[in-house]
């Protein structure tokens, strides 16, 4: 019976990478904001981006955002004005490493904040956020690049890494779901 399941659990696994769909499973439900999209190129690093987007039916506000190769500073830390961090139900904040970049390939009235520091995120690792509303806090947090950089916290975001981008191709989460497909990038829309 192991042996079955075991090659079960390997078939799925096989057809998961054929199709580029790649488990996460830090954030089990939509109770909160959820990383939809990554884009992170290490090649061009100004045009790397993540969308952050708000599944909820509450305004709900990031607190706070690193990756792991500056593990206890908040990118965000410095940042005024916190309405610029609050995303409204069913919408969306781009965090970007260059803003003039991002809306010179992309639609203008997306809402986007420039976080210069997101830029130094290395050959691999983490990265996380936090957010809150008015009764709670919560997390989300995705691995990338080079699987040894980032285990430290596979017991929280899974043991699936999403690769860097080689292709023009984003990932973009499923909706209702933990999963991540490499597709065309849809900044701004709903994946």
């Amino acid at each position: 019976m192991n042996y079955l399941l075991r090659t079960i659990q390997a078939l799925l696994l096989m057809l998961m990478f054929s199709l580029n769909v790649l488990p996460l499973i830090a954030q089990e439900q939509s109770k909160g904001l959820i990383f939809s999209e990554i884009y992170l190129d290490v090649n061009k690093r100004e045009n790397s981006w993540i969308e952050i987007y708000n599944p909820t039916d509450s305004k709900l506000t990031v607190t706070s955002f690193s990756h792991s190769a500056v593990k206890t500073v908040n990118l965000l830390r410095n940042k005024k004005n916190e309405d610029r961090f609050a995303i409204d139900p069913g919408k969306c904040l781009i965090l970007c490493v260059d803003e003039d970049v991002f809306y010179a390939k992309w639609d203008k009235s997306i809402k986007v904040v420039e976080v210069k520091g997101m830029s130094g995120f290395g050959t691999g690792g983490y990265m996380s956020f936090s957010f809150k509303n008015s009764n709670s806090n919560g997390i989300d947090v995705f691995r990338f690049g080079k699987p040894a950089r980032s285990e430290a916290v596979a017991e929280i975001a899974g043991n699936t890494v999403l690769d860097f981008v080689d292709d023009n191709k984003s990932w973009n989460r499923i909706t209702n779901s933990k999963n991540y497909l490499k597709a065309e990038p849809t900044p701004g829309k709903n994946n």
